[in-house]
């Protein structure tokens, strides 16, 4: 996103202050952040999403999900796009994070975006590693024989979606 002209800041929120340090003049906000499914880690979500949604100055909040909030295969003719039913322990807690900030944000006058988005690959993306290594592995065959469509995303088309969002 940084050669696309815009300010990109990266960094841990834990409390009001680091939120306020980090983004407290930031117009938009694109929350990529997933601690785990650990008791400490959903409570560290949860107040991350606090902090976020207290920014004043914030008119758009972007949330990275997944498409894991519906249930596999990953076919819109599968998905409810309005009561969405997650059949995976990382879909609940993801749709979850995007209840929270949405219900955070009700009382504000920032708009919330949430991009429910596959396995994402491109440079510097561990699945991208992840898949070299497996395909040069002897036997190597693809999922359903290759017969299914794949839901990986380009991290270049994240970037593009985003910087829609943010110019629209």
């Amino acid at each position: 996103l940084s050669d696309k002209s815009l300010d990109v800041r990266v960094g841990s929120i834990t409390d009001e202050q680091s939120a306020n340090s980090l983004v407290g003049d930031c117009g938009a906000i694109i929350n990529l952040a997933y601690a785990g499914k650990s008791p400490a880690a959903i409570e560290n979500n949860r107040n991350l999403v606090r902090f976020l949604a207290r920014v004043q100055t914030a008119n758009i909040v972007i949330n990275a999900s997944t498409i894991s909030v519906h249930p596999a295969p990953f076919h819109t003719k599968h998905m409810d796009f309005k009561r969405p039913k997650p059949d995976s322990d990382y879909g609940v807690l993801k749709l979850a994070s995007e209840r929270e900030i949405s219900r955070a944000l009700t009382s504000s006058e920032s708009s919330f975006y949430s991009l429910r988005i596959g396995p994402v690959y491109g440079r510097d993306q561990g699945i991208s590693h992840m898949i070299f290594g497996d395909v040069s592995t002897a036997g190597f065959s693809l999922p359903f024989n290759g017969d299914l469509l794949s839901n990986a995303v380009s991290i270049n088309r994240v970037c593009d979606a985003v910087v829609f969002l943010l110019k629209n």
